[in-house]
Protein backbone atom coordinates (compact mmCIF):
# COMPACT_ATOMS: atom_id res chain seq x y z
CA UNK A 1 0.00 0.00 0.00
CA UNK A 2 1.63 3.48 -0.86
CA UNK A 3 -0.42 6.35 1.14
CA UNK A 4 0.58 9.89 0.24
CA UNK A 5 3.77 11.29 -0.78
CA UNK A 6 4.75 14.14 -2.67
CA UNK A 7 3.87 15.06 -6.26
CA UNK A 8 6.73 16.93 -7.83
CA UNK A 9 10.69 17.89 -7.11
CA UNK A 10 10.47 21.38 -7.73
CA UNK A 11 9.93 22.76 -4.07
CA UNK A 12 7.75 25.71 -5.54
CA UNK A 13 5.43 23.31 -7.60
CA UNK A 14 5.36 20.24 -5.35
CA UNK A 15 2.18 19.20 -3.46
CA UNK A 16 1.11 16.71 -0.84
CA UNK A 17 -0.65 13.96 -2.35
CA UNK A 18 -3.98 12.77 -0.75
CA UNK A 19 -4.41 9.21 -3.03
CA UNK A 20 -3.75 5.72 -1.71
CA UNK A 21 -2.92 2.89 -4.07
CA UNK A 22 -3.11 -0.61 -3.32
CA UNK A 23 -0.66 -3.93 -4.56
CA UNK A 24 -1.81 -6.82 -5.36
CA UNK A 25 1.14 -9.24 -6.04
CA UNK A 26 -1.46 -12.28 -6.71
CA UNK A 27 -3.01 -10.20 -9.27
CA UNK A 28 -2.10 -11.14 -12.96
CA UNK A 29 1.07 -12.28 -14.12
CA UNK A 30 3.22 -8.84 -12.33
CA UNK A 31 0.55 -7.87 -9.94
CA UNK A 32 -1.74 -5.13 -10.37
CA UNK A 33 -2.32 -1.60 -8.62
CA UNK A 34 -5.95 0.09 -7.44
CA UNK A 35 -6.75 3.20 -6.16
CA UNK A 36 -8.59 3.30 -2.68
CA UNK A 37 -10.53 5.79 -1.09
CA UNK A 38 -7.99 9.31 -0.01
CA UNK A 39 -7.83 9.48 4.15
CA UNK A 40 -10.56 11.87 5.43
CA UNK A 41 -7.74 14.34 6.60
CA UNK A 42 -6.98 14.60 3.38
CA UNK A 43 -2.84 15.26 1.57
CA UNK A 44 -0.43 13.61 3.64
CA UNK A 45 3.42 13.34 3.23
CA UNK A 46 6.46 12.70 5.39
CA UNK A 47 4.24 10.40 7.58
CA UNK A 48 4.45 6.54 8.48
CA UNK A 49 1.99 4.00 7.24
CA UNK A 50 2.06 0.42 9.27
CA UNK A 51 0.92 -2.66 8.25
CA UNK A 52 -1.33 -4.28 11.23
CA UNK A 53 -0.98 -8.04 11.40
CA UNK A 54 -5.12 -7.53 12.15
CA UNK A 55 -5.51 -6.39 8.50
CA UNK A 56 -5.62 -2.67 8.95
CA UNK A 57 -2.72 -0.18 8.17
CA UNK A 58 -2.45 2.60 10.72
CA UNK A 59 -0.92 6.25 9.05
CA UNK A 60 0.63 8.08 12.00
CA UNK A 61 1.91 11.70 11.67
CA UNK A 62 3.70 13.79 8.17
CA UNK A 63 2.79 17.17 6.89
CA UNK A 64 -0.25 17.88 4.53
CA UNK A 65 1.98 20.45 2.56
CA UNK A 66 4.96 19.56 0.90
CA UNK A 67 7.19 21.83 2.83
CA UNK A 68 6.53 20.19 5.68
CA UNK A 69 5.98 23.37 7.97
CA UNK A 70 1.25 22.36 8.63
CA UNK A 71 1.34 18.70 10.32
CA UNK A 72 -1.21 15.99 10.25
CA UNK A 73 -3.21 16.47 13.63
CA UNK A 74 -4.70 13.12 13.34
CA UNK A 75 -3.65 9.06 13.18
CA UNK A 76 -6.08 7.44 11.04
CA UNK A 77 -6.28 3.51 9.97
CA UNK A 78 -7.56 1.60 7.40
CA UNK A 79 -9.17 -1.72 7.50
CA UNK A 80 -8.92 -3.93 4.72
CA UNK A 81 -12.38 -4.03 2.86
CA UNK A 82 -13.98 -0.82 4.50
CA UNK A 83 -13.61 2.94 5.21
CA UNK A 84 -10.73 5.14 6.97
CA UNK A 85 -11.22 5.53 10.68
CA UNK A 86 -10.11 9.05 12.28
CA UNK A 87 -8.22 7.31 15.89
CA UNK A 88 -6.74 10.02 18.04
CA UNK A 89 -5.32 13.44 17.59
CA UNK A 90 -1.84 13.59 17.18
CA UNK A 91 0.17 15.85 19.23
CA UNK A 92 2.16 18.80 17.53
Amino acid sequence: MVVGGIDGVDGATASALASVALFDPTAGATGTWSAEPAPPDGARQGHVAVAVPANFVLVLGGFSDAAGQTPVGVTEDLEEGKSWNTDATTPS
